[in-house]
């Protein structure tokens, strides 16, 4: 279980890295082919579902629910939710509270296809709270583009760690 739990760190780290990757301005440098969305939504989403699989070996035969969870997670990481704004009539471009809220939900919310055969509700449920929590009360604190992005990332793997509640 320490080997799990210390595999889970390390890719929580360098998924931190690669969201912060997919934030970050372009500086006219090599590095430059890294700092696209592209890395922030491949890349989080490929590190969190192999982490799963850790936790999830018995899916044996269903390897392809991760596929599934994979393209949900893809797709939530490619937005902030900020089509709340209009509905409330505030400017579209700003992020506020309630938008971390349904964007740490909707995190969480990815692995549900995964949880339905592998039955681990409490953990589900435990992420998805903290996700929900997590995401939004470090954004909303932390003004630091990079440190609120690597933030984000590094909550988004390292929970999945809630997996290993019985």
């Amino acid at each position: 279980m320490l080997k799990i739990i210390l595999i889970t760190l390390l890719m929580a780290i360098i998924s931190g890295i690669l969201y912060r990757f997919g934030g970050a301005s372009k500086k006219g440098d090599w590095m430059d082919s890294l700092r696209n969305s592209i890395t922030r939504d491949s890349g989080c989403s490929f590190l969190t579902i192999s982490n799963l699989l850790l936790f999830f070996i018995v899916l044996n035969n269903y390897w392809w629910l991760s596929i599934i969870s994979c393209g949900l997670l893809y797709g939530a990481l490619t937005t902030y939710h900020t089509w709340t704004n209009k509905l409330l009539n505030i400017p579209k471009e700003d992020k506020y509270w309630f938008n971390w809220i349904i964007t740490g939900f909707c995190y969480g919310l990815c692995d549900i296809i995964m949880i339905t055969y592998t039955h681990q509700w409490i953990g589900f449920f435990s992420k998805l709270l903290f996700l929900t929590l997590s995401i939004t009360l470090w954004t909303t604190y932390i003004k630091t583009a990079t440190w609120s992005e690597r933030g984000r990332g590094f909550f988004l793997l390292i929970s999945n760690l809630f997996y290993l509640i019985k």
